[in-house]
């Protein structure tokens, strides 16, 4: 087998990649696998420190093109193949800003493959360990990129290394993004939540089809970071995705994080802009239906970079109430899952979101903009105050607790309560807290360490 290495980037939030080798060997050693839909001929790649090759399929289609009247609505299922499929490149990203990419790229200092946007982008890439055959059901792995559900793609994760070193399949996937993924019209004829629906649709397919790949369908784990950690929270939730995995890991996410539901005078205020620029009744949703849909996908991402509401919804179906109140109510089936948050949460979007504070703190502008931010009422701030910021006197110290304090309201407060939701007579929660530095005070954690980390 012969080529050149190839240095993939950085996944979203993640430190680093393994560098892999992405060479596609000649035809004689292309693997080539038949699903019920198409034969895919793939390539081999090779990981550093593992002179093994992976088998690597690239741009598998999950579902049909989600263009004309396929915007914005369920997906269908992948269209049939009379040939074999080039399984060998990337497929294009969702429809996204590119300049939101770019900044993403600038801020985290990674080099992401540079590929072009579609409508036409519902696809996932495989990723299988050299010695899978006919008959070894591997354990499958399906990552769901983050990205605020506005940027990502299944190729800023590349698999090779974990299916190696792992023996696991692999699979990534890309859904649809911004108003392409969320736009509804809050009745019948635009229920939203189309990127939860693509990952069903996804989940389906490896259902359908991953044997045929070597891996098990009985043996599926989702996983994600931040918005790829709140899909596999909402999809454990959600009686469509019943059956389609049976393990979870959630990596900073899961459904209840505060700023996914929107006020309601922001979606109003978004519907009406929709209204105004379609010359449409907002009450009107067929009408803003067509409109949207004859509407090219570059006016589409133009309206996208000014709306703030479209987010996931309560549709009846995929979210048939609010999350907070299934996980109550315990109206859904868990699985075994891991939960995880990270140190100073939050310090991915302060260059962009408090610029004024990246070199440092005092804790009254910490407090100034704790206010702004979570609308703390003035009065409670002095309790904020003694939690996070006592005997912290350097500008630094402030500003990560300051960070620290963003971080336990969105990610680690949330992951504790759907931590405990998960909970049942034959279901047990194993917490593990590692810290360096000090812990908020309202974590109990000699209460819930196991005995021998006491």
């Amino acid at each position: 087998m012969s080529g050149e290495w190839v240095h993939p980037g950085q996944t979203l939030f993640w430190a680093v990649w393994v560098l892999a080798a992405a060479t596609e060997g000649p035809a004689a050693d292309a693997p080539v696998r038949n699903t019920r839909l198409e034969w895919s001929r793939g390539k081999q790649a090779t990981v550093l420190g593992n002179d093994m090759p992976v088998n690597v399929f690239l741009g598998i289609p999950y579902a049909a093109p989600p263009v004309g009247l396929l915007r914005f609505a369920k997906p269908e299922p992948a269209l049939l193949w009379n040939d074999f499929q080039n399984a060998t490149s990337y497929p294009k990203l969702c429809l996204q800003n590119s300049e939101w990419l770019f900044s993403d790229q600038h801020i985290l200092k990674v080099h992401y493959p540079k590929l072009s946007v579609s409508e036409d982008c519902l696809y996932l890439n495989i990723y299988a360990p050299p010695h899978a055959d006919t008959g070894s059901k591997l354990p499958v792995m399906v990552w769901l990129p983050g990205g605020d559900f506005e940027t990502g793609s299944a190729s800023i994760f590349h698999g090779s290394a974990l299916a190696s070193y792992e023996d696991v399949l692999v699979v990534t996937i890309q859904y649809w993004l911004g108003i392409f993924g969320f736009f509804n019209t809050r009745d019948k004829h635009a229920l939203g939540n189309w990127a939860f629906m693509d990952q069903v649709a996804a989940l389906t397919w490896v259902q359908e089809n991953i044997e045929f790949f070597d891996g098990d369908p009985h043996c599926v784990t989702i996983f994600g970071e931040s918005a790829g950690a709140i899909s596999v929270s909402s999809l454990i939730l959600s009686p469509m995705a019943k059956g389609l995995f049976h393990r979870a890991i959630m990596e900073s996410g899961v459904a209840i994080i505060p700023y996914l539901k929107a006020p309601d005078y922001e979606r109003n205020d978004d519907s009406q802009m929709v209204a105004d620029i379609c010359a449409c009744n907002v009450s009107d949703s067929v009408a803003l239906l067509q409109f949207l849909r004859a509407k090219s996908s570059k006016e589409l991402l133009s309206i996208n970079q000014k709306t703030k509401s479209f987010t996931r919804v309560v549709d009846g179906f995929f979210s048939p109430h609010d999350p907070l109140d299934l996980l109550a109510q315990k109206s859904f089936k868990p699985v075994p899952s891991v939960i995880g948050v990270n140190n100073h949460e939050c310090g991915f979007p302060l260059p962009v979101e408090f610029p004024e504070i990246l070199g440092g703190s005092n804790k009254s502008l910490a407090l100034q903009l704790i206010h702004s931010t979570l609308h703390i009422p003035v009065q409670y701030l002095y309790l904020v105050a003694n939690e996070y910021f006592y005997n912290k006197h350097s500008l630094i110290d402030t500003r990560n607790r300051f960070l620290d304090l963003l971080g336990d309201v969105f990610f680690v407060i949330p992951g504790l309560v759907t931590a405990q939701y998960h909970r049942g007579p034959c279901r047990k929660v194993l917490p593990l807290h590692i810290f360096w530095g000090l812990a908020p005070t309202f974590l109990p954690l000699r209460k819930c360490l196991p005995k021998d980390l006491n």
